[in-house]
């Protein structure tokens, strides 16, 4: 648990809340939070729903036994065990995402064209697109493209209008939901006592000062610690404005005034305008950093526990030590991730792999692989636009997607290899078996 793991934490227990971290999600834990439920069954929690989303999806590519296989494996590859086992919005985000993406394929599944079945698929897809939008800002994008995708895929099925009005037509759809789960989730905001922290400021410090650095002259508004180009590079690093905003030494200490947060968004805007290709070259370094293009995906897990005030500690030392020599292993001193941690990797393979499944018409492994790229694709260009900090934490929901993807394409692929020597091979008696054994499959 990091200090926003903690924040949460606290705000879940006092009822009190503030607009940085994920206020909603805080709000919904705070009566539990009274019942006795604290982190560790929230962590059982995140833990479960996403072990059961993962294995829903697997089983629309195999057979029961080897689903659950293939799950208990995902669960202990290392660039997804070292955020499973974190305790942080950036984390719900992602098993909210997974879930909801599941469910949308599963309303698409041909066996499960029952109204009923439907139904209760698209309304679970729903509330977790809700808990996405409520766990990070930057869902946004995510929503919009993924239900563009379902929407699309969804429409070309039923062979109803011709490709360039089903894109619009999806584009609608995936922009209306979007601005609806901002709506929704920004409205429960208004009726919380939430104060008003601003967290976009951290965007607009890291904007600015990597543009000053561009620059060669200081764009952020002049303060006592900070007056010249030079005291910023003292303070500035590519991968994170921290220093900018934390700490006793802090130029621009984090949470600032409203007015302050509006000189910085004035400045912000202007700059932007005023150098549009220094700013697409920062967005873009950034972005390339945090897929893992230009360097090591940065702190890859948290090891432990920060202190707190709160009474949490680990208890189970042993294990701890055990689960940090495993990942450690795929990491180096400083924390920053091999070449498994980096999502570009997983993002191209799957993209690679839709191709191949696209070909072989695999259809509903297709489809619920489309959604998960399309996820991806939706989270990078956040990440494009919003993300303030290069750690991989903000990159992992990319890593994540893409491995579904791809890991559903292949079980789907290796399943169909399997059964076709079966088919070529076999007699009238062996091909009737298969062909049975198949269909039970597929009602499953």
């Amino acid at each position: 648990m990091s200090n926003d793991s903690l924040t949460i934490i606290t705000q879940a227990e006092s009822g009190r809340y503030t607009d940085w971290l994920a206020p909603l999600l805080a709000a919904l834990w705070h009566p539990f939070y009274t019942l006795g439920v604290g982190p560790g069954w929230i962590l059982t929690a995140q833990v479960m729903l996403f072990s059961t989303a993962v294995f829903a999806l697997f089983r629309l590519a195999c057979p029961t036994l080897i689903a659950a296989l293939a799950t208990g494996a995902t669960l202990i590859v290392p660039p997804i065990l070292s955020m499973l086992i974190f305790l942080s919005r950036d984390t719900w985000f992602a098993v909210f995402m997974t879930a909801a993406v599941t469910a949308l394929a599963h309303s698409a599944h041909p066996s499960r064209r029952s109204s009923r079945r439907q139904m209760l698929a698209l309304l679970i897809a729903a509330a977790c697109l809700l808990l996405a939008q409520a766990a990070r800002q930057n869902a946004f994008p995510v929503i919009a493209t993924v239900v563009t995708a379902y929407s699309f895929l969804a429409l070309r099925r039923s062979g109803s209008h011709r490709s360039v009005i089903r894109l619009g037509i999806a584009g609608a759809a995936g922009l209306l939901s979007a601005i609806l789960a901002l709506a929704v989730t920004e409205g429960a905001k208004r009726l919380l006592p939430i104060s008003r922290f601003h967290p976009e400021q951290a965007l607009y410090v890291y904007d600015l000062a990597a543009l000053s650095d561009r620059a060669n002259t200081l764009l952020l508004p002049p303060r006592p610690r900070m007056r010249t180009v030079g005291e910023l590079r003292a303070k500035w690093v590519p991968e994170s404005p921290r220093a900018l905003l934390f700490g006793p030494d802090a130029p621009y200490p984090a949470p600032l005034s409203s007015r302050d947060v509006s000189e910085l968004a004035a400045r912000w805007r202007s700059e932007i305008l005023h150098r549009p290709v220094s700013y697409v070259r920062v967005r873009t370094r950034l972005l390339l950093s945090l897929l893992g293009v230009s360097q090591r995906p940065v702190w890859v897990t948290h090891p432990g526990i920060d202190p707190n005030n709160l009474g949490l500690a680990l208890h189970f030392h042993g294990a701890n030590r055990v689960l940090r020599t495993y990942l450690g292993a795929f990491a180096d001193e400083r924390n920053n991730g091999s070449v498994i941690y980096r999502p570009m990797l997983w993002i191209v393979g799957a993209i690679a792999l839709l191709a191949v499944l696209r070909r072989r018409t695999l259809e509903r492994v297709y489809f619920a692989g489309t959604l998960f790229v399309a996820s991806a694709i939706g989270y990078s260009f956040g990440l494009l636009v919003m993300a303030p900090v290069s750690q991989y934490r903000y990159g992992f929901p990319v890593l994540l997607f893409s491995f579904l993807a791809l890991a559903t394409g292949v079980l789907a692929a290796v399943g169909r290899r399997r059964a076709a020597p079966v088919e070529q091979g076999a007699g009238p008696v062996d091909k009737l078996r298969s062909a049975r054994g198949t269909a039970g499959a597929r009602a499953v």
